[in-house]
């Protein structure tokens, strides 16, 4: 008579043999349930303390015009905070509004500052060609919304923006994390 070979399968693991199916499948359960468990615990704490305001800061439409072919970008700033001095702000480009919305809110979870701001009556801030300054007065109805809503999310009191000079929405966002970061 002869022998019966015996099975080898190439590969370390295979799941028609009767002693893997055994042994690894125990394990296997075991460390399903229990990443299971720890993505579905993960889910629960995000969800439970979200506490993020955000706000779009800007919102712009860009027709871009190539040969015979218009079509449309949005440009979108994006900004998040909880009250506490800490402000995200994301922003992105793109062809769809709302991949738009979706990459600046990710990339204002990353870019994080933390805003003290100081008011001081006789000094005047300038950021290239763009100067202002900031004043201990409450705030009126002229003041900036960028600055209006910057000030909502870190949660800190509300001072005057004056500024002495026209300039662009982004330019008063990038000169007001430029001197109080």
């Amino acid at each position: 008579m002869k022998k019966k070979k015996k099975y080898k399968s190439k590969y370390k693991f295979n799941l028609l043999n009767p002693s893997y199916s055994y042994k690894y499948s125990y394990i296997a359960s075991y460390i399903y349930s229990n990443l299971y468990k720890v993505n579905y615990l993960k889910q629960f704490i995000i969800n439970r303390n979200n506490n993020l305001n955000t706000i779009v800061l800007y919102y712009n439409k860009i027709f871009v015009k190539k040969k015979q072919k218009r079509s449309i970008k949005y440009d979108v700033i994006i900004g998040s905070g909880n009250n506490t001095n800490w402000v995200g702000i994301g922003s992105s480009k793109t062809s769809m509004y709302k991949t738009a919305c979706n990459k600046s809110s990710d990339k204002s979870k990353k870019h994080i500052y933390n805003l003290n701001f100081m008011s001081n009556d006789y000094k005047m801030f300038k950021y290239k060609n763009y100067k202002f300054s900031l004043l201990n007065k409450s705030p009126n109805k002229k003041n900036l919304n960028i600055y209006n809503n910057i000030t909502f999310l870190s949660g800190s009191k509300k001072l005057k923006l004056i500024s002495y000079t026209k300039a662009p929405k982004k330019t008063v966002l990038k000169a007001v994390l430029h001197y109080f970061n």
